[in-house]
C-alpha cells in the first residue's frame, strides 16, 4: 500500500517520529498492536521470543501463492528493518512476529529476510546458547539462498554471514569481506535497495575499525556522506556517527568531527537508540582526542544509566563498546586530576571486557596496564601490555595491536621499542592518520 511505501521511505530517510507513527496504525490493519508502553513492549518480546524458541525453524515451503491478507502482513511486519534505527526493542519485537509469520507461511524469500535478522539479533546477544543457535540460522540462511538462487538472495546470506562474523564471533578482515560480496550483489544485479546498501555499508566501515586499511574509511565515508546528504537521507548520516568523526579525528580535526556530531544530535528525540550510543561514544573520542578527560568521563556518566536500562547493552559489541569508551574517558581523567574517585569503575570495566572476546578481550590487560602506568609500576605495565598484545595479535584485531605496540615501545625505551613506535607511526600515516600520538590516544589514553 501507499501508506507502507510512506511509512518505510520515512523510516528509512531518518524520519523516525512519523515513520513510527505510520507503522504503528499500518499494524493495527493487520491483527497487530504495537505495545503503548516500553513494559508491554519488553513483555511482548520476551514472550514472542518464546513462542519462537518452542516452535522451532521447521516450515513446509509454500508452493502456492501466498493469500492476499497473509502477503499484506509479512509486508507490513517486515517494517522492522528500517525501525531498527530508531526502536532496537520494538524493531527484534517485529522481527520475531516476522520469523514466526514467515515459517508457519513457509514462504522462502520471507523467512531469509526473517533469518538474516535473526542472525543479526543473536549475533548481537552473548552466550554458547545464543552463538550456537545463530550458526544454525546461518546454515538455514544458506540453504534457503541456493534454494531461491537470486543474486538478492545470495546477498542476503552474505549480509548475515558479515553480521555473524562482525558482532559474534570478531573475525573483522572475514566480515569486511563477506559485506563487500554483498554490496557487490546488490549494486550489479539490484538496482535500488539504497536501504540494504546503507546497512552493508555500515557493517564495512565498523568492521574496519578494527582490521583493514583505515585510509578505505578515509576515502569511503566522505563519498557516502555526501550522496546520503544530497537524498536527504538522515538515516545514513545517523549512521555515519559510527565513522565520519574518527575520519575527520584521523585528519587531525576535531572540530569537524564535533560540528557533525552536534548536527546529528539536532535530529534525536529525548529517547536513547542506537544513534544515541554513536553520539555518546564519538563525543567522547573527539574529548580524548583533545585531552579533555574529565569531560569525557562526565559524558559518559551523563548517558550510563539509560544505556544501561536499554535492549543495546545486552549486546556484546556494545556493551564491550560501552565499557571500553568508560574505562579510557575515566584514565585519561584520573591522570588529569590525580582524583582517584574516576577510577572506580576501571576494574569493572576490565574485567568487563576480558570476558566480552574477540576485539575486546584484549582491551582488559591494556586497561591494566595504562592503570599500572598511572600508578608507577612500569613492570606491571609491560607485562599487561605484552598480554594484550598477545591476545590482539591471535585475533584479526590488528588496530588495537598496533596501538598497543606504540604504548608498549614508548614504555620500553629501548631499539626494539623505538622500532615498534616507528613502524606503528608510518603505518598509521599510511593509512592517512595525521596525527598518531593523539589518535593513538583515544584507544589507549595512557
Amino acid at each position: 500500500s501507499l501508506k507502507r511505501i510512506a511509512a518505510q521511505q520515512l523510516l528509512a530517510s531518518g524520519r523516525f517520529a512519523a515513520g513510527a507513527r505510520l507503522t504503528v496504525e499500518l499494524l493495527a490493519t493487520v491483527s497487530c498492536q504495537y505495545p503503548d508502553t516500553r513494559t508491554k513492549l519488553r513483555f511482548a518480546y520476551a514472550w514472542t521470543r518464546s513462542k519462537l524458541m518452542v516452535r522451532g525453524l521447521g516450515f513446509s515451503k509454500r508452493t502456492s501463492p501466498l493469500p492476499a491478507f497473509l502477503s499484506e502482513q509479512l509486508q507490513t511486519l517486515a517494517l522492522f528493518r528500517e525501525l531498527h534505527g530508531h526502536d532496537l526493542l520494538g524493531a527484534a519485537w517485529l522481527q520475531a512476529r516476522f520469523l514466526l509469520t514467515a515459517l508457519d507461511a513457509g514462504d522462502e524469500s520471507a523467512l531469509l529476510e526473517a533469518l538474516s535478522w535473526e542472525c543479526f539479533h543473536l549475533s548481537m546477544q552473548r552466550g554458547r546458547r545464543h552463538d550456537k543457535r545463530a550458526q544454525q540460522v546461518l546454515a538455514l540462511a544458506r540453504r534457503i539462498a541456493e534454494s531461491v538462487g537470486t543474486p538478492y538472495a545470495r546477498a542476503k546470506y552474505q549480509s548475515a554471514l558479515a553480521v555473524q562474523l562482525l558482532f559474534s564471533k570478531g573475525q573483522y578482515r572475514d566480515a569486511i569481506e563477506a559485506a563487500r560480496n554483498a554490496e557487490s550483489l546488490l549494486e550489479a544485479h539490484c538496482p535500488g535497495h539504497t536501504w540494504e546498501r546503507t546497512w552493508l555499508t555500515s557493517l564495512r566501515y565498523m568492521s574496519l575499525e578494527f582490521a583493514g586499511d583505515l585510509g578505505e574509511l578515509l576515502r569511503g565515508v566522505p563519498r557516502t556522506a555526501r550522496d546520503a546528504a544530497d537524498r536527504d537521507d538522515r538515516f545514513t548520516l545517523g549512521l555515519l556517527l559510527q565513522s565520519l568523526p574518527l575520519v575527520h579525528l584521523m585528519q587531525d580535526d576535531p572540530q569537524s568531527a564535533q560540528a557533525f556530531i552536534n548536527s546529528q544530535a539536532l535530529k534525536l528525540d529525548d529517547g536513547f537508540s542506537t544513534l544515541h550510543f554513536l553520539l555518546m561514544t564519538r563525543s567522547t573520542d573527539v574529548l580524548l582526542y583533545e585531552g579533555r578527560g574529565v569531560e569525557a568521563l562526565a559524558l559518559v556518566h551523563q548517558h550510563w544509566g539509560r544505556l544501561t536500562r536499554d535492549l543495546l547493552f545486552s549486546s556484546r559489541v556494545s556493551r564491550a563498546m560501552a565499557h571500553l569508551v568508560r574505562a579510557r574517558a575515566a584514565l585519561m581523567a584520573y591522570r588529569e586530576t590525580g582524583d582517584s574517585g574516576s577510577l572506580a569503575s576501571v576494574l569493572q570495566d576490565s574485567q568487563a571486557l576480558r570476558e566480552l572476546g574477540p576485539g575486546f578481550a584484549g582491551y582488559g590487560p591494556a586497561i591494566d596496564a595504562q592503570l599500572a602506568l598511572l600508578q608507577g609500576d612500569r613492570t606491571l605495565a609491560r607485562r599487561r601490555f605484552e598480554e594484550a598484545l598477545r591476545r590482539f595479535s591471535r585475533e584479526q584485531s590488528e588496530h588495537a595491536a598496533a596501538y598497543v605496540r606504540y604504548r608498549l615501545g614508548e614504555l620500553l625505551q629501548d631499539p626494539a621499542g623505538r622500532g615498534m613506535l616507528q613502524e606503528t607511526k608510518e603505518s598509521l600515516e599510511r593509512q592517512g592518520v595525521v596525527n598518531v600520538e593523539r589518535f593513538i590516544r583515544i584507544f589507549l589514553p595512557v
